[in-house]
């Protein structure tokens, strides 16, 4: 389900701010803007530390002579840094005037999940943890199907300019 940005001009049920409220509307705007632009640099600044952390894994990894886990380390370090790029992209649209798309903050609490297992797999098992992890991913892996899926049947709705569903418009036999 995307945010908005900002609304259209002539959304319905819009209420026009008096030209009074004009300068703060403004300011607020360009405050909005600016601590946007210090989130990105903030992300920047984050995916160099996560770039550099990866280089250290891979590092740590030959020189202490454990191939294994300092493999897995660096694809946990690796997902770090794709869950960087991908809120930084969001970022990135969102400041553009596009939609933040609520599906990236789900897909970086699989990638996250996905980076405890790998992590974890170097230690011993433990079966409640293991459990408690597989049920959070289902958990995260449905709440991003019916976001996606809600996300495709509302980009229907906005290219088709209807609200009607693709059987009632024929679209289907």
């Amino acid at each position: 389900m995307p945010i908005r940005s900002h609304l259209p001009a002539e959304a319905p049920g819009r209420v026009r701010a008096p030209q009074v409220e004009s300068p703060l509307l403004q300011l607020m705007k360009r405050f909005n803007r600016g601590l946007h632009l210090m989130l990105g640099l903030a992300l920047v600044i984050g995916s160099l530390m996560a770039l550099a952390l990866f280089a250290h894994d891979v590092y740590s990894a030959f020189a202490l002579r454990t191939l294994v886990e300092g493999f897995f380390h660096a694809l946990g370090s690796l997902l770090i840094l794709w869950t960087f790029s991908e809120l930084l992209n969001a970022e990135i649209r969102y400041l553009g005037g596009g939609r933040l798309e609520v599906a990236v903050f789900i897909e970086v609490a699989i990638a996250a999940t996905i980076r405890h297992v790998l992590i974890t797999t170097t230690e011993p098992f433990d079966l409640q943890s293991g459990f408690f992890t597989l049920g959070r991913l289902l958990i995260l892996g449905a709440v991003y199907w019916l976001v996606s899926v809600s996300q495709r049947r509302q980009e229907e709705t906005f290219t088709t300019g209807s609200g009607a569903s693709p059987a009632e418009r024929g679209e289907i036999k």
